[in-house]
């Protein structure tokens, strides 16, 4: 099971409960599947480099967050599909952390590989900011690769 980083873009009038609820329903969904969370971080409200429409709604601001996940493929899967229905999302994009797979524990009964997959989680937690990426802390936008794109 792969590490997957999913970063989100939130409505920016979906209140901090709502943020919450969401995160609380996307990481049980993951729980439940033998998942791990490896991490979560809200980034908070930021100026959107482009208008983005979503949900047939036109979009300026929005929160970020982030959620570092250890998961099968089909669970990712079932929580993408999830995302693009929820109001809340404005956009997101998964990406899979390179080297960070424990499929060599295959061989593992369940138990013993959520138990490997907690202490895999644990190891990249140490060597993670969690925060935001620095073009953030300036005022940047969602994309350095999108920073010049007017809508």
């Amino acid at each position: 099971m792969p590490l997957y980083e999913i970063t989100s873009i939130l409505r920016a009038s979906a209140s901090q409960g709502e943020v919450s609820d969401l995160l609380r329903r996307l990481a049980h969904m993951v729980l439940s599947r033998n998942g791990v969370i490896a991490g979560v971080s809200n980034w908070g409200l930021h100026q959107l480099v482009y208008r983005m429409r979503a949900h047939q709604e036109y979009h300026t601001h929005g929160r970020y967050v982030q959620m570092k996940v250890i998961a099968s493929p089909l669970v990712l899967r079932e929580l993408e599909r999830n995302m693009k229905l929820d109001r809340n999302i404005i956009r997101h994009i998964t990406l899979k952390e390179r080297n960070t797979s424990i499929a060599s524990f295959a061989n593992l009964p369940p138990e013993q590989l959520a138990e490997a997959a907690h202490v895999v989680a644990a190891r990249i937690m140490q060597t993670s900011t969690g925060g935001p990426p620095p073009h953030f802390a300036q005022g940047g936008g969602a994309s350095g690769n999108q920073a010049g794109h007017q809508g």
